[in-house]
C-alpha cells in the first residue's frame, strides 16, 4: 500500500475550500501520508488556488518531479480529477495510480467539451473513478457515452455531484479506495 512506501496527493474542485470536506472524509479514512490540496498550494502556488487545469498539471509534475523516488498515488475532485488523469495520460514514472472523486465528464450549463474526456481513453495507469449515480457532472446513465481507457474503473456511489454522504457511505467509499491502491503494482 503506498502508506508503507509512498505518498497520496490530493486534488480539490474548482469550489475549493467549500468542498474541503470531500478531502477530509477521505483522508481520515484511508491510512497513508497525504499530501493535503493545502500543502500543494502553499508550497507551489503562493497558497492561490489556480483552477486553471494546465497550471494544476505542471503544478502536479514538479511535485512528483520533486520527489522521483517517491511512489505516488494522486486523489482528485471534480476539476481536480480532469487535471489528475490528463497527467496520467503521460505520466511521471513514479505515478502509480490515480482516483477520482466525481469527475466532471461534462459541464450540464454548457454543450459538450471534448476536452473534457477525449484524454481519458489514453490513460496509462491505473485509474479508479467514484462517480455519484445522480452527478449532473456525468451520473450512471451516462458514463456508457464515453470511450475510457482499459485502465480506468467506475464505481458508482448514491450520489450527486456534492458527495453529501452519511459516515457510513464515505466509509463504504474509503473502503473501495483502500482496495483498489492495495491492487496497484
Amino acid at each position: 500500500m503506498v502508506a508503507d512506501d509512498g505518498l497520496i496527493a490530493f486534488q480539490a474542485g474548482a469550489s475549493y475550500p467549500l468542498d474541503d470536506y470531500i478531502e477530509q472524509a477521505v483522508t481520515s479514512r484511508i491510512p497513508g501520508r497525504f499530501v493535503s490540496y493545502a500543502s500543494i498550494l502553499s508550497t507551489y502556488q503562493d497558497n492561490r488556488h489556480i483552477d486553471d487545469i494546465d497550471t494544476r498539471i505542471g503544478t502536479l509534475r514538479r511535485l512528483l518531479e520533486d520527489r522521483i523516488d517517491t511512489p505516488f498515488v494522486l486523489m482528485g475532485r471534480s476539476s481536480g480529477a480532469r487535471a489528475i488523469t490528463r497527467l496520467a495520460a503521460a505520466p511521471p514514472p513514479n505515478l502509480r495510480g490515480v482516483v477520482c472523486l466525481g469527475y466532471p465528464f461534462r459541464n450540464p450549463t454548457r454543450p459538450p467539451e471534448p476536452e473534457r474526456t477525449a484524454h481519458l481513453t489514453a490513460v496509462a495507469v491505473p485509474t479508479l473513478i467514484v462517480q455519484g449515480t445522480d452527478d449532473v457532472y456525468g451520473g450512471a446513465a451516462e458514463i456508457g457515452l464515453y470511450p475510457l481507457s482499459p485502465r480506468i474503473v467506475v464505481a458508482f456511489v448514491e450520489a450527486s455531484h456534492e458527495f453529501n454522504l452519511s459516515p457510513e457511505a464515505w466509509e463504504a467509499v474509503a473502503v473501495r479506495i483502500r482496495r483498489f491502491i492495495d491492487g496497484l503494482p
